[in-house]
């Protein structure tokens, strides 16, 4: 008689040692002869085709899930400004900005992306974009946890700031 035991996840065929059970093994069944354990049934020596692999189907569902850069907000105007509070979800996320300074020869734009209730007038702050060209288009990554925020831009000139996320 043979008993399949269980243990530490593999399954083994051993012949009857009833006094050699270890701890922690489980005896799943008792049968006369192993059925279907022959090693023709278990292809252990056969090689694999890419035929034997079905591929697994994407669903439209599936392929719109690709994430995109999304709008959050976009601000613009002249001089320095402060935008209503936005919310970030804590994924990734950039500014792109565009201005021009009304001084031929020199610039001064600075974009500071602060935590709602905060005020750099008074608690400070580090711009997230910072530019002393007579003009400028471009974009910056920000790293920001998910939360709600406002724009506070200074700016000689016209500009434009948008913020977008990865979603």
């Amino acid at each position: 008689m043979r008993k399949i035991i269980l243990g530490l996840g593999l399954l083994v065929a051993l012949g009857s040692c009833n006094k050699h059970q270890m701890p922690n093994e489980t005896v799943i069944n008792q049968i006369e002869e192993p059925v279907g354990l022959e090693e023709d049934s278990l292809n252990i020596n056969s090689e694999r085709t890419s035929n034997d692999v079905e591929p697994i189907p994407v669903t439209q569902e599936e392929e719109t899930k690709t994430e995109q850069w999304t709008e959050v907000y976009t601000f613009k105007g002249s001089g320095m400004k402060k935008s209503p509070t936005f919310e970030l979800t804590g994924s990734e996320a950039r500014i792109k900005y565009k201005y021009e300074s009304q001084h031929s020869g020199m610039g001064m734009f600075a974009v500071y992306i602060v935590d709602e209730g905060k005020d750099i007038m008074k608690q400070g702050g580090i711009p997230e974009v910072m530019s002393t060209e007579e003009k400028d288009e471009s974009e910056s990554f920000i790293q920001k946890s998910a939360g709600r925020y406002y724009l506070n831009v200074n700016c000689i000139g016209k500009w434009k700031v948008t913020v977008e996320e990865l979603r």
